[in-house]
């Protein structure tokens, strides 16, 4: 009688990419190490000059633009820009502003004159707008809103641009590191009947209906299949946000169509997370190279 002694099956998914080569094909850069011994290189943000040469002073990824080097780190605090999108949640209420919290060092401060009126009005707000400053932004209301204007001394000041009183209604708010967040130009997107809201300040905002009305917080009674592709959207965002793959629209909609084979509870799974991330850093491969094979016909 013979006894055949195998190991463990294999796998039924395979990684893309090693750690070391995914970094090095992300110019991924750590503190201390040389970018150039170019003497006319021109060192950015995160680099230092020393005799030796261009060094970098934090660990990220690395960019080149001719003779300028500029090192992104990932873990790195938001850092607020005019123009910039966000989502906020009303912390304080004082005599003609509302100080939100926008995952910064110093709170944001939006204005009753910077706001548009629920009715659409557009006058000079008087006393009594500003005795009902409750009635629109109460303390805990998420809304969001643009930056205006960044102080020397780093206070923000909030508008809400061209709509009234854009608070956020029923739905999950998720935090993830906002160099994750690409520059793109629109930050509310829909995927199959769910509205996702990407600010630049890492907040993302899924729910059913993106933005409530001005008077109630709960607009509408969501159905049971569009809990389930909530959270499920949720549990993507979570797994891009801990692989450190940038969020954006096309990434949360390659990984919900990816996640459709699992349960919810099972894309938090480490087996079930490392099958994902390998399949979609491979469609994301395919898609670049399809992307740049397009380009090059063109031209």
């Amino acid at each position: 009688m013979s006894i055949v002694v195998t190991g463990p099956p294999s796998p039924p998914w395979q990684p893309a990419l090693s750690r070391s080569e995914h970094l090095s094909s992300l110019n991924f850069v750590h503190c201390g190490q040389l970018l150039s011994q170019d003497v006319n290189a021109l060192g950015g943000f995160g680099t230092r000059t020393t005799l030796n040469g261009l060094l970098a002073t934090v660990s990220g990824l690395k960019s080149r633009y001719n003779k300028l080097y500029i090192v992104t780190p990932y873990k790195a605090k938001y850092r607020p820009k005019t123009a910039d999108f966000m989502i906020g949640r009303v912390t304080s209420i004082r005599r003609a502003i509302w100080k939100l919290d926008i995952n910064y060092r110093f709170p944001a401060i939006l204005h009753l004159n910077n706001m548009i009126l629920p009715s659409g009005e557009l006058r000079r707000k008087n006393l009594d707008d500003e005795i009902a400053m409750r009635d629109y932004l109460t303390v805990g209301d998420l809304l969001s809103a643009e930056v205006q204007h960044v102080r020397n001394k780093g206070e923000v000041e909030l508008h809400t641009g061209h709509v009234s009183v854009a608070k956020c209604g029923q739905g999950i708010l998720l935090r993830v590191w906002p160099d994750l967040v690409r520059s793109q130009k629109k930050h509310i997107c829909e995927i199959y009947g769910i509205q996702i809201v990407i600010a630049d300040n890492g907040f993302v905002w899924i729910s059913s209906k993106a933005m409530a009305e001005a008077k109630g917080d709960y607009v509408e009674d969501i159905t049971l299949a569009k809990r389930r592709s909530i959270l499920r959207i949720a549990a993507c965002v979570r797994l891009l946000g801990k692989r450190w793959i940038n969020i954006s629209e096309n990434t949360i909609l390659f990984a919900y169509k990816l996640s459709l084979s699992y349960k919810i509870r099972e894309i938090a799974y480490p087996d079930v997370s490392l099958s994902l991330i390998s399949e979609l850093r491979n469609c994301e491969h395919s898609e670049r190279e399809n992307c740049q094979g397009y380009h090059t016909s063109e031209a």
